[in-house]
């Protein structure tokens, strides 16, 4: 009896990681996209939820709805991108931002993207190439 009472609430903390985890992706996806100029087209009304991995354009998650490719490349993105925001993207393979008018220097905060195994940044406007970690 003891026994099943401890496996239920293993399995229950299971559960509530497994949605804390989820939703730590799209409070950051939101954090990321108001920080964008102009901020990112949703097809979805709800940021909520993971629900950025279906209606957010560029975006692609796996079936945990953890982050797996950025790419918002060609969307007339502008100012200084806020790659600090990047690092709660702890399965962020793929960021491509591409062909947009990014400024500023690319900061030594990506090295906190440690899954990442494709990185484009050609045609922006940064003002320094990448730092010595890639």
């Amino acid at each position: 009896m003891d026994t099943l009472i401890i496996i239920r609430w293993k399995f229950s903390l299971l559960l509530l990681a497994a949605f804390i985890l989820a939703d730590d992706d799209s409070q950051a996806m939101s954090k990321l996209a108001d920080a964008l100029n102009p901020r990112p087209h949703n097809r979805s009304t709800n940021v909520s939820n993971a629900a950025y991995c279906h209606g957010w354009e560029g975006v692609v998650c796996d079936r945990n709805n953890q982050t797996k490719k950025l790419f918002p490349q060609s969307k007339s993105l502008n100012g200084s991108f806020p790659f600090e925001l990047l690092c709660p993207f702890s399965d962020l393979r793929v960021l491509t931002l591409r062909n947009n008018s990014f400024t500023g220097s690319l900061p030594n905060s990506l090295a906190c993207l440690t899954s990442l195994k494709n990185i484009s940044l050609a045609d922006n406007n940064f003002s320094s190439i990448l730092p010595e970690f890639f």
